[in-house]
């Protein structure tokens, strides 16, 4: 779809806000395009901060802070907001969406000649309106999820409708792994992870972290998110535990106290994919 359209071909690519996975996977896919053509004009359109963007990219880009879909309401990690989802919604996804209207106009200044989206079906419908290509690569669908919810709440089920019917506006519809898609499904194109690529070696990063070859390093990935599981395997263990929390890195310091667990901070220069090559065991939340 891309082949042949020119060394200045201009992508819109709108990234969910919704965690950092969704971003981090469409740092590769933008590394990997400018590879294989340096000329391309491309605009990442997301809520996450451009900070993560610049930290992962290489190539040259432009930013526009755009929301691009809901997702999921949530009171932590682990709790969902049933009802506060539904009330973002009913205003995201409204006949007179504000987002929806911001969102087209500030794309289509753009002049974009393909439309790119990770899991956002917002870029679906702007790329529709627009009559351009579209491109949607997803591990998962916002309408499989709210689908699981509709015995719960009826109105579930009819957002879930409505994002199905977007996601089958894609000119090109790729699954990665790991995904739920059905097998067999000849409109989806199923492909492996895609992940940033790793910039240093495992022996560097450890010798940057003080850790000997021999210790055994433990790496909590998505943020301190259950701080007694975080305390419990630095004690039992004995290893050395890092979590990942908002822009910086913490070392869960060793102590006889089991009630303590006390952080220090490792700084916020840490490039992710190279921590998690250095250490022995990863530990994240889906």
């Amino acid at each position: 779809m891309l082949a042949g359209r020119g060394e200045r071909m201009r992508i819109a690519f709108l990234v969910s806000g919704h965690g950092l996975g969704h971003a981090a996977r469409a740092c590769a896919v933008v590394e990997e395009l400018s590879r294989l053509q340096a000329g391309w004009q491309l605009t990442v359109c997301s809520d996450v901060p451009a900070r993560f963007f610049k930290d992962s990219l290489s190539c040259d880009f432009e930013y526009q802070d755009i929301v691009c879909d809901v997702g999921f309401v949530q009171q932590n990690p682990f709790e969902i907001d049933f009802t506060a989802t539904l009330g973002r919604l009913e205003s995201f996804y409204s006949d007179d969406s504000p987002y929806f209207r911001d969102a087209l106009n500030r794309v289509s200044a753009l002049s974009p000649d393909v439309v790119l989206c990770d899991i956002s079906p917002l870029g679906l419908w702007i790329a529709e309106s627009l009559s351009i290509p579209s491109i949607l690569i997803e591990n998962f669908l916002w309408s499989d999820l709210y689908r699981t919810q509709s015995c719960s709440d009826p109105r579930f089920e009819a957002y879930a409708d409505t994002l199905e019917r977007f996601a089958s506006l894609a000119d090109l519809h790729i699954s990665a792994s790991p995904g739920v898609r059905i097998p067999g499904d000849s409109q989806i194109h199923c492909v492996p992870p895609i992940t940033r690529a790793v910039r240093r070696d495992r022996s560097s990063v450890r010798a940057a972290l003080g850790v000997c070859a021999e210790e055994t390093l433990v790496f909590f990935s998505g943020g301190y998110w259950c701080q007694e599981l975080v305390k419990k395997v630095q004690i039992l263990s004995g290893n050395r535990v890092l979590v990942s929390s908002g822009s910086s890195l913490l070392e869960v310091l060793a102590s006889s106290d089991k009630a303590s667990g006390d952080c220090i901070d490792r700084g916020s220069s840490w490039y992710h994919p190279d921590l998690m090559s250095a250490c022995d065991v990863v530990l994240g939340k889906l």
